[in-house]
């Protein structure tokens, strides 16, 4: 049997333009069974592409993520 590891993650993208970020929290098990590994989408291309969001700015965006491990569980 394979070991579980319960996360939580928290991601942000900061706006440099407008200093203010979006956000996302989210709880996760992860395993081998199991290869999702975090959100299916945190922003659309095209939101993070338009240039009046501030994202991406002279090809740089600032990315902070944060994980916690809550517990590691063994099959017996």
């Amino acid at each position: 049997m394979e070991d579980t590891t319960l996360s939580e993650g928290k991601t942000a993208m900061e706006k440099t333009v407008q200093a203010k970020h979006i956000a996302g929290k989210g709880n996760y098990l992860f395993n081998a069974s199991n290869q999702e590994t975090g959100w299916a989408r945190f922003a659309t291309l095209s939101y993070f592409n338009e240039p009046g969001n501030g994202l991406l700015v002279k090809d740089v965006c600032l990315v902070e993520a944060e994980v916690t491990i809550h517990g590691i569980a063994s099959a017996l």
